[in-house]
């Protein structure tokens, strides 16, 4: 009899933490069915129709990077440039990713700060050398803070490179 009590003090919360784990990863797996149909079904004029359906999917995907960085194009595309930052921030906390950084550098530049911009466009050509983007968009900055002298040099960079379109593959 005592064994079989012993047995029920252990088997109960594993039970019911299984239950809890269960429920949460259904919700989980739920959210990031429904993202997609989401994010799809939008009114492309209209960025700031989808904001909310973002706000309602957070606490189950807040930490999903796929999830963090549509949030931020979606900011971006509604002009919150400096939220758009965070989600992409906060993304890069959880996984490095060359678009992320591209993409958070979009959005620095569109803040008003061409720096920090430059710095992830930076870090972004380190992790695909092979890549044009970030390159071209350094290139960019330089010319419009009238830096010409380092836009001149990383041209000569991007007119080395043996292919002058981002290749996927």
């Amino acid at each position: 009899a005592g064994r079989n009590k012993t047995w029920l003090i252990v088997l109960i919360p594993c039970v019911i933490v299984g239950c809890y784990n269960y429920v949460t990863g259904m919700t989980y797996s739920v959210c990031i069915k429904k993202m997609p149909d989401h994010v799809t079904n939008f009114d492309a004029g209209k960025p700031e129709s989808i904001l909310p359906v973002f706000a309602e999917l957070e606490p189950s995907l807040n930490t999903n990077t796929k999830y963090l960085g549509s949030h931020a194009k979606f900011l971006s595309l509604n002009k919150e440039y400096g939220r758009a930052v965070e989600k992409l921030t906060e993304s890069l906390s959880y996984q490095s990713s060359y678009y992320t950084y591209v993409e958070l550098g979009r959005n620095y530049e569109q803040a008003g700060d061409t720096e920090l911009a430059i710095s992830c466009w930076q870090l972004a050509s380190d992790m695909i050398p092979g890549r044009f983007e970030p390159l071209y968009l350094q290139i960019g900055s330089y010319h419009h803070t009238g830096r010409y002298n380092r836009a001149d040099s990383l041209t000569v960079l991007f007119l080395q490179k043996k292919r002058k379109v981002d290749n996927i593959q």
